[in-house]
Order: C-alpha cells, then structure tokens, then sequence
C-alpha cells in the first residue's frame, strides 16, 4: 500500500486527485493540505509520497519543494509545461542526490498518474514530454548546464554502457541496475567510472542529463 499526501489549495482538485489515485486497493491518501500549510511531517500518519498538485510550477513553493525531496519522494503535477529557470536542475539534483524518486507531470490522465506514483514510491522518477520538450534548448533541464553538450553517444558509449546509463537516468540504484541487467555490483561500478570518463561528467545527476538531453530511454535495455 502506497501512502499519498496532497498538497492543492483546491479542494475540488484535491478531491479529484484522492478519487483516482484510490482507485483500486494499491494506494491510499492518509493527509491533504494547502501550500501555505506545507507538506505534512508524517508524524500522525506515516506517508511514502507527497502529490505536489498545481496550475504551474511556476507557483510552486521552490524551497518547501526540495526540502521534501531531502526526506521522501514526491510527485508534481501542473495544468501549465512551462517550467521556470533553474527549477528542473535544482530538483533532478536534489531528488538523485538524497535517493529519492520524484516525477514531474502534465494534465496526467489517471494511469500516468497512478503509475507515477507507483514509479516514485519504488525511489525511480520520471518527467512527463510536454515538460522534456519545453526545457531551455541549450541545457535541456531548464537551469545551468554544467556539463559537455552531448554529441552521438552511440559513437561514445559501448551498447552495455548505453543500458547502464540509461537506467541511471531514470533513477535506479547501482543494486537495481545489477539485478535489471544481470550484473554484479562491481561491474555497475566499473561501468560507471568508464562513462563518467567519457562524459566528461562527475556524478550521476550530470551523467542524467547527459542521458536526457541524447533521449537514453530505459525501457530500451
């Protein structure tokens, strides 16, 4: 059983979101709040993901937002593909470095929505494309690249490597992706260290934007 808050100051959405996401038996919301309450503590009831709902992310609360992120995943849903400057960055960072999942979405219809949720809570993430198509063009994440621009990395990468970063991209462990690929850890390790040098990258966060901005897709290992 997933265990949701919401986060949307309208309550008519915030009844829409609890209606589709307790469809079926898997999921349950155990709180709602309004932005300016913040998300809930957990402490009366436990909760495994925080739904983030609102007209654009532009509207969202950016330090609420990552301070989340630092403690369990997190969902965030917009009417709006517009994303501002600096915010897919800073929370692609922040989720990947602390190991948690976190998904952005778009006017979801109730299957993304519920399989985003489900993705999350298992520590993956996911962007839906209305967002990855609007991303500033020169970074590809909407915030500072601090990374090579990519060139084809069919040219750069083995084909082994292209599975393994591609399932970084999507926020697996080194213990998933051995189990996925059926791989020893060690040799997760060694492949990591090859394509963090042929990157030019130092961490998997930049080697995750790297794998976006060249379209790496999991679903292709």
């Amino acid at each position: 059983m997933v265990r949701i808050a919401i986060v949307e100051d309208a309550q008519a959405r915030r009844a829409r979101l609890r209606a589709t996401l307790e469809r079926g038996d898997r999921m349950e919301v155990v709180a709602e709040r309004r932005w300016r309450d913040g998300a809930p503590d957990g402490q009366t009831r436990p909760v495994d993901v925080v739904l983030y709902s609102t007209r654009e992310f532009g509207n969202c609360d950016a330090g609420a937002v990552l301070a989340t992120l630092e403690s369990r995943p997190a969902v965030f849903v917009a009417d709006d593909p517009v994303v501002p400057e600096g915010f897919i960055g800073d929370l692609v960072g922040t989720a990947l470095g602390a190991g948690v999942g976190t998904a952005l979405l778009v006017a979801p219809g109730a299957e993304e929505l519920r399989r985003a949720v489900s993705i999350v809570a298992l520590g993956g993430w996911t962007i839906s494309r209305a967002v990855a198509s609007r991303l500033v063009p020169e970074c590809g994440w909407g915030g500072r690249c601090d990374c090579a621009r990519p060139t084809d990395t069919t040219a750069v990468l083995t084909k082994r490597e292209e599975d393994v970063l591609a399932l970084v991209a999507s926020g697996d462990t080194n213990q998933k992706i051995a189990r996925e690929l059926l791989l020893s850890v060690d040799t997760v390790k060694e492949y990591m260290t090859s394509i963090f040098g042929k990157l030019g990258v130092d961490n998997r966060v930049q080697a995750a934007r790297w794998a976006w901005q060249s379209g790496l897709d999991a679903s292709r290992t």
